[in-house]
């Protein structure tokens, strides 16, 4: 999805937000900072903050150094990391 959306196709934002949501379930469930980050760059694509759903879960999350860039980045992630295109 997040090349389709680079490449200029336009995707409905409740399309984007069903996979970054997907996504940052992965990571919770998996501890992957790899799914985070996807979690939030398609946050930012949709122009829309994470849920409450998803802070909570990442709430859950133990605390993890290799994961903390990558929460933060969700958490933070919406309007304001949209990307100029």
């Amino acid at each position: 999805m997040e090349q389709q959306i680079e490449a200029g196709m336009e995707v409905e934002p409740s399309r984007i937000l069903g996979v970054a949501a997907a996504a940052a379930r992965l990571g919770c469930a998996l501890r992957s900072a790899l799914w985070l980050e996807t979690a939030a760059r398609l946050h930012g694509h949709a122009g829309s903050s994470p849920s409450r759903e998803v802070l909570a879960w990442l709430d859950e999350l133990p605390a993890d150094p290799l994961l903390a860039t990558a929460k933060t980045a969700l958490r933070h992630a919406g309007p304001d990391s949209r990307r100029a295109g």
